[in-house]
């Protein structure tokens, strides 16, 4: 009479974690970049949203701003108020200064930081509208 066989073997376990193995350590620096990857637009998105909330801020409560970025720090005055201070993880500024007046317009149009090696930069005042010689009749 033949006897079942129930379980594996030895030899069966430890081809089937190899195979697991290789797997992963072809996958997992993929996954690990992948992960940083969406820290670092997780971040610039966060830094956009702050830019719109302080030209919404500025013109709502007719206020006047100081903007100073460096380092990876943003440090944001307004009147008498305390310093807002935000600090970025994977964002690094060069040193620039900002005044956001009571109409939500920037002093400087163009803001510009650094994700690791990489330069990015974003508008700050929308573009001007200027008619063209035909709209002057």
């Amino acid at each position: 009479m033949i006897r079942r066989r129930w379980g594996f073997t030895l030899i069966e376990l430890l081809v089937v974690l190899t195979i697991v193995g290789v797997a992963a350590s072809l996958i997992g620096p993929v996954a690990i970049e992948q992960y940083e990857r969406t820290k670092v637009t997780q971040e610039r998105e966060q830094l956009l949203r702050i830019i719109d909330d302080v030209t919404f801020r500025a013109y709502t409560e007719f206020q006047h701003f100081e903007l100073e970025v460096e380092g990876n720090q943003w440090l944001l005055k307004s009147g008498s108020n305390e310093p807002t201070i935000h600090k970025f993880d994977f964002i690094e500024f060069k040193r620039q200064s900002f005044d956001v007046n009571s109409h939500g317009f920037w002093s400087n149009d163009l803001l510009f930081w650094l994700e690791g090696e990489r330069q990015r930069q974003t508008r700050l005042n929308p573009e001007r509208i200027e008619g063209s010689d035909d709209d002057s009749n």
